[in-house]
């Protein structure tokens, strides 16, 4: 070997000697958010504000049970039905992400939200109901099952001035009620006039033979209010189907609201109950 190789042998060796890895720098991130948030009551049982107070983030997304998802550092929720629903919040730092959960409970159903019963009642917009217009539209019993009366098909005809009357439901919450000017006076169930206070005969008769103390009963404009179990009309003279049923009774005066037993409902048809110490009265409409 000669000396020129040995040369080159040696500085390859030193070469490989004083090489050093390259280690890059590592930036720090920090660490991933540690997520909270509050969830704050509005002004009604159904509404609700979701607010992140998570500090030094960027980007919050939120997933609620039966409401799909969201996305800001606060937004505002309706939740219709009552219930327990989950809230899921996920944040982001530069560090990473991190979701924090909570319950919110809702007391009560939403009163006029567009589903479940009032979707059936209104149809999200506007809807007219009538009295059944056959036999056993209207049933008397000593409960829901059994029956003491009902009226016949005939008093379609006999008693036309009840069944023309319509009932109106808006999604909005009103409720008109037209006679069609006129009204059927009922009796006591022997043949007497009720309330005995009316001093008019039983049967149909034109809108101007309500005397004042009852003239409530005529055509009027109404609120109502509707859960799972309950159709409750408000206003001086609301009713549904018959006067005489009063809430919980069957009343001598036009009453400021009554709450009807929801029997059955859907899109075509109703059916009301209402128990007044001895009995119960059913009512079943249908749409016009």
């Amino acid at each position: 070997m000669t000396i020129q190789k040995y040369t080159f042998l040696l500085l390859l060796v030193i070469g490989f000697a004083s090489c050093e890895p390259y280690v890059e720098d590592k930036i720090d991130i920090g660490a991933p958010p540690n997520a909270t948030f509050d969830i704050i009551q509005g002004d009604t049982p159904n509404d609700f504000t979701l607010r992140n107070t998570t500090a030094d983030v960027f980007l919050t997304t939120w997933e609620v049970d039966g409401e799909g998802r969201g996305e800001g550092s606060e937004i505002d929720v309706v939740l219709p039905f009552a219930g327990t629903y989950n809230v899921i919040m996920t944040t982001f730092n530069r560090g990473g992400s991190a979701r924090s959960g909570q319950e919110v409970v809702v007391t009560e159903d939403s009163p006029n939200a567009c589903f479940g019963n009032i979707e059936m009642l209104t149809g999200c917009d506007s809807k007219t109901w009538t009295l059944l217009q056959d036999e056993a539209a209207l049933i008397v019993g000593p409960n829901a099952t059994e029956v003491w009366w009902n009226n016949p098909a005939s008093d379609v005809v006999d008693r036309a001035c009840l069944f023309n009357d319509t009932y109106t439901f808006t999604a909005d919450g009103a409720y008109v009620f037209d006679a069609k000017g006129d009204f059927y006076a009922d009796d006591d169930g022997s043949g007497g006039i009720y309330p005995p206070a009316l001093a008019i005969t039983v049967g149909c008769h034109p809108s101007e033979d309500w005397p004042a103390d009852y003239a409530a009963w005529d055509s009027g404009s109404h609120t109502f209010e509707i859960t799972q179990n309950t159709l409750k009309v408000i206003g001086n003279g609301a009713f549904m189907g018959l006067y005489k049923v009063g809430d919980g009774q069957e009343t001598l005066l036009p009453e400021d609201e009554i709450s009807y037993t929801i029997d059955n409902i859907t899109e075509e048809r109703l059916e009301l109950s209402m128990f007044y110490g001895v009995g119960v009265w059913k009512m079943i409409f249908v749409p016009q």
